[in-house]
């Protein structure tokens, strides 16, 4: 893990590690609420599901999952980062 110049913490991940990370907690948020995430952002849509902090932060994995795994098939040993500020 390496530091940026804003302090914060980098560390490379593999596309497809993060995809395993991002798809065990999505199988667990799902298990959770019961439906699966489109479900959900449909349900968000209609207004028969109510958005929390937990929701979003789900949902976002969901995009992210989604954008990552669409990429996936680029160059092999491509990697995405996450940041996180010193603490």
């Amino acid at each position: 893990m390496t530091r940026n110049e804003n302090g914060l913490h980098i560390r490379r991940q593999s596309v497809s590690k993060r995809l395993k990370v991002l798809s065990k907690y999505l199988e667990r948020a799902e298990s959770r609420h019961g439906c699966a995430a489109d479900v959900a952002i449909r349900e968000l849509a209609e207004g028969s599901r109510e958005e929390t902090p937990e929701i979003s932060r789900w949902l976002n994995n969901y995009r992210t999952y989604l954008r990552l795994a669409s990429h996936a098939g680029g160059e092999p040993g491509t990697t995405t980062s996450t940041t996180r500020r010193s603490t």
